[in-house]
């Protein structure tokens, strides 16, 4: 019995001493060594409430990555799910794809948060250069790309539906913090969750991928060489009824709506409307996709971004079969279509605001001897992008056209975007690429000065 214990207590100082040096060891390689590594200074705030948002934890973002290099040059990436790397792992982000062109020399901040409006990129911004995040010592460079998501400005649905595009590392993050738990102070417990998590998102993705394999079957690929809508909606129910199809989840199904939907990228104005019909003609067949908060949003907000006419047939067809789902979807999705009006009949007034939050980021960059590239979405966001570009011009900014790149790239836009509002990895590398070359030119222009 003597010897069991003396065993026991044995193993056990061993364990906390093996748990405290790798703690340690932990702390000691993340302050010394380029790992990212987050903090949780800047805080993350809902228009319609800024006193008691700025003193709660669910406003507070808690993602802000630090990508740490030891040249005295430090970016500031800043802007919404486009900064952020939604939809995709957080190394396949653009300002982390910059980081690795630098060859982790610099020091990259990646400060995008999914659906920010540009009120928040703005107090984001001069909440770090309030923190002690800022140092006078370095030479900042911002890299902005904001006001995509002003077309939902001021929904507190916006700030729930935004966890659905959250990158997986910040997911993580987001659960880590919300269990403020006596372990979660410790690294070693962080790092464990993290790459337990992580294998968990990437063993997920892969059985995702194989359940809708069956997504690149000719029968349901040919259905987008129908003419109509009304021709392509019915070879879509026609195939997900097959024998083949009947086995998916009621979830796989959707997910192969979606992405059926998503085939067509909607670069022009004329395939915005056909993705509209379809979806329209989808919602017959499954009403649950109304209740794809999400789906729903992207939906509005790529119209209106787009500046098309067809944002008064997707609103009837939303209201039209609302009474199919739930109280609680309709209800999201009567805000969602409120906000997404307001946008549309009040543009001149909202981008007269706009002005004001960038007249703050350029006054706030000035301030602090700090250089600002904007740029533009990928995609064609035509009210957005023409102001983004109009707002370079006139401050005098260094401006990447990246809705033009994207475009003339030879790889195409099928390539490089995702989905409505997501790149892919290779399209995020491309925003790294450009913008790696614009800071190195800026850099070699000052030097020739």
């Amino acid at each position: 019995m003597k010897n069991w214990k003396t065993k026991f207590t044995i193993f056990f100082l061993s364990f906390i001493i093996s748990v405290t040096a790798v703690e340690f060891g932990l702390r000691y390689l993340i302050k010394k060594t380029n790992l990212p590594r987050i903090y949780h200074d800047v805080a993350e705030y809902n228009l319609s409430d800024r006193e008691s948002a700025g003193k709660s934890d669910y406003y507070r973002d808690r993602s802000m990555e630090i990508y740490g290099g030891k040249e005295p040059l430090e970016i500031l990436c800043i802007g919404d799910s486009f900064t952020n790397g939604g939809n995709t792992f957080w190394d396949n982000s653009y300002p982390y794809k910059l980081y690795l062109k630098f060859n982790k020399k610099v020091t990259v901040r990646n400060l995008g948060v999914c659906a920010s409006t540009t009120e928040q990129i703005a107090t984001r911004l001069e909440d770090f250069y309030k923190s002690d995040q800022y140092s006078p010592e370095k030479k900042y460079v911002i890299a902005v790309m904001a006001g995509s998501a002003d077309v939902f400005a001021g929904s507190e649905l916006v700030q729930k539906i935004s966890a659905l595009n959250i990158s997986k590392e910040q997911k993580w993050v987001e659960m880590n913090q919300k269990n403020d738990s006596f372990l979660s102070q410790f690294y070693f417990y962080k790092v464990v969750t993290l790459l337990t998590q992580d294998i968990k998102n990437r063993i997920d993705k892969v059985d995702s991928v194989t359940e809708q394999v069956t997504f690149s079957n000719q029968e349901l690929s040919a259905c987008h060489s129908a003419k109509t809508s009304k021709e392509r909606v019915d070879c879509l129910v026609k195939t997900l009824k097959m024998e083949s199809y009947k086995k998916l989840s009621q979830g796989s199904k959707e997910y192969l709506i979606i992405r059926f939907l998503l085939e067509k990228k909607a670069f022009k104005s004329s395939e915005v409307t056909e993705v509209i019909r379809d979806f329209m003609g989808l919602v017959e067949y499954q009403p649950q996709l109304l209740e794809r908060d999400y789906l729903v949003m992207n939906l509005l907000g790529l119209v209106k971004l787009q500046d098309i006419v067809s944002f008064e047939e997707l609103k009837a067809a939303i209201e039209k079969n609302s009474s199919r789902i739930a109280p609680e979807a309709q209800k999201v999705n009567q805000e969602l279509i409120s906000n997404a009006s307001y946008w549309y009949d009040n543009l001149e007034k909202l981008n007269g605001e706009r002005d004001i939050y960038w007249k703050k980021i350029f006054t706030l960059a000035r301030e602090h001897n700090s250089s600002i590239v904007v740029m533009n979405y990928p995609l064609p966001y035509q009210s957005t992008n023409g102001y983004l570009q109009t707002l370079a011009k006139k401050e005098g900014s260094e401006f990447i056209d990246v809705e033009k790149i994207f475009t003339l790239h030879q790889k195409g836009s099928d390539v490089l975007l995702d989905d409505w509002e997501h790149c892919s990895p290779e399209g995020y590398d491309l925003i790294a690429q450009t913008l790696y070359d614009k800071i190195e030119l800026m850099s070699q222009e000052r030097k020739g000065k």
